[in-house]
């Protein structure tokens, strides 16, 4: 050895008391710190604990004791990610497996890390209580996965391993209850709180199999067994409020509820029981703020956790469901049904949002198997009922409602039953059960709008809003039931009113959307354009991708006389929400005033094709192929909407009427005969059937018809009307007259004051058809109808004077209405006047496409001498409009003053074609003789 190497191992050796000495005191440190982890986590200090296990693993950084019981601390903290990492920690560092297997099973559990369960967590070399433990894991895990085979083998392994340990029959009580043996469960949870009486979730567990059963005052009892052992344990908290709740006992659930608050727990399911309790008091506001708060809680949990447990995701379906996510709240009771197949209020709640979606196919199913089941479950009949409601199977639905009503009686049901009444026209006795469930709730927000909204149909406008007041009494901060009141106001005629609401929404809230946007329909109502411009306007800016702010902003222009401005924004608000139809069935009606039945179909195709099953959009659509003549596809349309309207009386009878003028005969007899099935003795499928009958020519069937109506609705406007229209095809137009004299002062309208005078006009009495429009125009000065037909009669009556000037007035108001210039052209035409060319050019600048319009101008030109550039214009209409008898019967009398004879002959012989009867008209007579046919 050298004088170095020597001098360096004297240095060595000198050294080493030194290391050692030094390795000792941070060793004593870290044991001094640890000690004082021990006592503080032994007296529930755990924060101070964490802090001097920290301390220790920093003084030693292999202590497996301190990473151990860091994160047993961190578990009880909450802190359940750091608790996993040192539980990993632990055993990475050589902490026996047997010592860290159940916190890391516990951590995983509650991070719903079900597989990490399955497949890190097994039972090699495990005995006793701890491999007891690790299978009622490995049965929770499988349990959350849906797997109950598997878990039921875990939790029967268990209770092998450990006979005396109550924590296998939990998992056994739970994972019976939810495959709905009650009975094993109530064995299951009895034995676990005989096994260890002082186990508060043994307590919680048979709390719950009791609550199922009914057996509330047990079930309290055993929660309050739960408390007293552990004052802070959460289901326990959250089972006895529930229950609480569920008896109406809103205060004691709401005093329970602070336990977990005093402790600054949170739970998704306490906060759902939160909303609920203040859903009851007519709290809104807070209610939506805990709804808010339960989807944000469950969003942040692990999936695992949420999916694996029956409250949480049934609290987060409601949550959702009550702030209008139905897409999320039927994707968490998807997730629970997996979980739970039978949880009866889950199967409940998803009938009921897929009844709400009126997926109605899908949702009956559901309702079947839990009859099946419970044959007499009120709950159950109730959403039958509302099923068939849905569906417009009102004798159905009623059926239902009244077996509901038999065995639990609800102002719910009986505001069901209410609505089914009124479905069936027994208008008298819904709205006596609507009011009845109101005295028994007189809080009930849904039954006081509808009632409010049935006074106004009637006419009861004093009622009508006082009932909508008390709505807004029940619930005063919420803006949506002022809004409401306000509509109320506006129906029954009170606009200051309806704007004073609105204004006052605004004015607390500028934000607020649906007031906004019923201010602006009343503006626009009221012909106030600029301000509703503006407002709409500005509120796209903010909301630049709704679909509904552009279809009303397009309905204000439109209204305005913008029409090229209108279509652009339907348009826009159509590729935003196709399934949205307003701005697309706005686009049809507004192309069909003009006149442009081309591009009104090609609409209503685009519509349709988007939405193949929506009854409004198939009928839009039938009604453009009827405007351009093709009967054919009008008829086919309208037998698809039959198919799908099912049991709706009053549809089935629109849509008669509608195949009656596609000469659908057939088809509208079905109509009627499925109408009458779904609504006996109905009074618009009375009618219509006497009407397909006088269609048909069958005077007797006829004749029978119209004697069952008269006798069974001898007093009905409709009937009056009907008999009407059956004179007037007799030809007997005085009883024709009388008939509708009878309806017009049963019933004081436009339409009926129409039907009157033309029946004057056919019974000779013109100047009495004139009168009686003039007087009904002056009671009605802003009816445009009125003074439309006060027109068009004072044209038939010889009065062309008049008539000019009531179309005048009209295009005064809309001058950008080619159907009033076409009229008014066809009236000045018939007065042979000058200015009837120019009208009917105006007519046809503004719907150059209009078959109608290009054939009168065609014809004023041909009467006026311009007989080659009238007959240009009226092949040009023929083109068009192929199938019009009228239109080729002018075009061959034109083309007869050009001398085109061959060509008039086949135009006059098409027309004949179409419309055998114009043979009889002495014009037709002598142009046959002019042309040689």
């Amino acid at each position: 050895m050298t004088r170095i190497s020597k001098q360096k191992t004297r240095i060595q050796l000198a050294l080493a008391p030194l290391a050692l000495a030094s390795t000792l005191a941070w060793a004593n440190t870290g044991s001094r710190h640890y000690d004082d982890a021990l006592t503080r986590y032994a007296k529930e200090d755990l924060s101070g604990a964490i802090v001097q296990l920290k301390n220790a693993i920093q003084a030693d950084p292999k202590m497996l004791a301190a990473h151990l019981l860091l994160g047993k601390a961190l578990l009880r903290t909450g802190d359940i990610k750091a608790a996993e990492a040192a539980l990993e920690q632990a055993q990475a560092l050589g902490v026996a497996r047997s010592e860290v297997v159940l916190p890391l099973g516990q951590v995983y559990l509650i991070l719903g890390e079900n597989r990490k369960i399955i497949e890190s967590l097994n039972t090699d070399g495990l005995s006793g209580s701890t491999l007891a433990e690790v299978l009622v894991l490995r049965g929770s895990a499988y349990a959350m996965q849906g797997n109950r085979t598997l878990a039921a083998q875990s939790f029967e392994q268990a209770r092998r391993a450990a006979p005396d340990m109550a924590a296998p029959l939990i998992g056994e009580a739970k994972l019976k209850l939810r495959s709905g043996d009650v009975a094993g469960a109530k064995a299951s949870a009895t034995r676990a709180t005989e096994l260890e009486p002082k186990s508060a979730s043994a307590w919680t567990a048979l709390a719950a199999v009791l609550q199922s059963t009914g057996e509330s005052t047990p079930a309290l009892a055993a929660l309050d067994r739960a408390l007293a052992l552990e004052k802070g344990q959460v289901d326990a908290v959250v089972a006895k409020a529930g229950l609480q709740a569920l008896l109406g006992r809103n205060a004691d659930a709401s005093k329970t509820l602070d336990i977990l608050k005093q402790g600054a727990i949170v739970d998704p399911r306490a906060s759902y029981l939160r909303a609920a309790l203040a859903t009851r008091s007519g709290d809104s506001k807070s209610a939506q703020k805990f709804f808010t708060e339960v989807v944000e809680q469950t969003d942040i949990l692990p999936p695992g956790v949420v999916n694996g447990d029956e409250a949480i995701l049934m609290a987060a379906a409601l949550s959702h469901q009550a702030l209008g996510n139905t897409e999320k709240a039927r994707e968490r009771l998807k997730n629970l049904l997996i979980l739970a197949p039978k949880h009866f209020a889950g199967q409940l709640l998803l009938s009921s949002l897929l009844i709400d979606a009126r997926e109605y196919s899908q949702a009956q199913p559901i309702l079947e198997g839990l009859l099946r089941e419970s044959p007499n479950e009120p709950a159950i009949l109730n959403a039958l009922g509302r099923l068939h409601l849905g569906r417009k199977h009102y004798r159905q639905a009623s059926e239902y409602f009244e077996q509901a009503m038999s065995k639990a009686p609800s102002p719910m049901v009986m505001r069901d039953l209410g609505i089914t009444q009124l479905g069936l026209g027994n208008d008298k006795r819904g709205i006596e059960l609507l009011e009845a469930a109101l005295a028994q709730n007189p809080k009930d927000v849904d039954v006081l709008t509808r009632l409010s909204m049935l006074y106004a149909q009637q006419g009861l406008a004093d009622k009508a809003r006082k009932t909508a007041e008390a709505a807004v009494q029940v619930d005063p901060g919420n803006f949506t039931m002022h809004s409401f009141l306000g509509n109320i106001r506006g129906r029954t005629g009170d606009k200051k009113g309806a704007r004073d609401a609105f204004e006052g929404v605004l004015k607390l809230d500028p934000k607020f959307l649906p007031a906004a946007v019923n201010l602006s329909w009343l503006d626009i109502e009221e012909r106030r354009f600029e301000p509703a411009r503006q407002r709409l306007t500005q509120l796209l800016k903010e909301n630049n991708r709704d679909a509904g702010l552009m279809f009303q902003l397009g309905v204000l222009e439109f209204r305005a006389g913008r029409l090229n401005e209108a279509l652009p924004l339907w348009e826009q608000a159509m590729s935003l929400q196709p399934n949205d139809t307003r701005a697309g069935m706005a686009m049809i009606d507004a192309l069909s005033k003009q006149g442009d039945n081309t591009r009104a179909l090609s609409v209503a195709k685009t519509l349709a094709a988007k939405n193949p099953s929506d009854v409004p959009v198939l009928i839009a659509l039938g009604q453009a192929h009827l405007s351009a003549g093709d009967l054919q596809r009008a008829r086919g349309t309208l037998r698809d909407a039959s198919r799908l309207v099912d049991q709706d009386a009053e549809r089935l009878v629109m849509l008669g009427r509608m195949l009656l003028a596609a000469d659908g005969v057939d088809d509208a007899i079905y109509n009627v005969q499925k109408a009458l099935q779904a609504r006996p003795n109905d009074l618009g499928a009375m009618s219509l059937q006497v009407e397909i009958e006088f269609k048909r020519g069958d005077r007797a069937k006829a004749d029978a018809a119209l004697k069952a109506l008269n006798a069974k609705h001898p007093n009905e406007t409709l009937t009056h009307t009907v008999n009407g229209h059956a004179a007037m095809g007799r030809g007997q137009f005085a009883a024709a007259a009388e008939s509708y004299r009878n309806a017009f002062n049963r019933s004081p309208g436009t339409p009926n004051a129409i039907l009157l005078a033309n029946a004057l006009l056919a019974s000779g009495q013109a100047q009495a058809a004139v009168s009686l429009l003039s007087d009904w125009h002056k009671k009605q000065p802003q009816d445009r109808n009125a003074l439309f037909a006060l027109a068009e009669v004072q044209s038939q009556a010889g009065l062309a004077s008049d008539s000019k000037q009531s179309y005048s007035r009209l295009l005064q108001a809309d001058g950008g209405n080619p159907v009033l210039w076409l009229k008014y052209a066809g009236s000045l035409m018939k007065a042979r006047d000058p200015a009837a060319k120019s009208a009917a050019e105006k007519a046809v600048q503004l719907a150059p496409g209009n078959a109608e319009a290009l054939a009168l101008l065609g014809t004023i030109m041909v009467q006026q001498g311009e007989v080659e550039s009238g007959v240009h214009r009226l092949r040009e209409a023929r083109l068009r409009a192929p199938s019009s008898p009228e239109l080729r019967l002018s075009l061959a009398a034109g083309l007869s003053r050009l001398d085109r004879k061959a060509e008039a002959r086949e135009e006059l012989k098409a027309a004949l074609n179409l419309a055998p009867g114009l043979s009889n008209r002495p014009d037709v007579q002598a142009l046959r003789k002019s042309i040689g046919l």
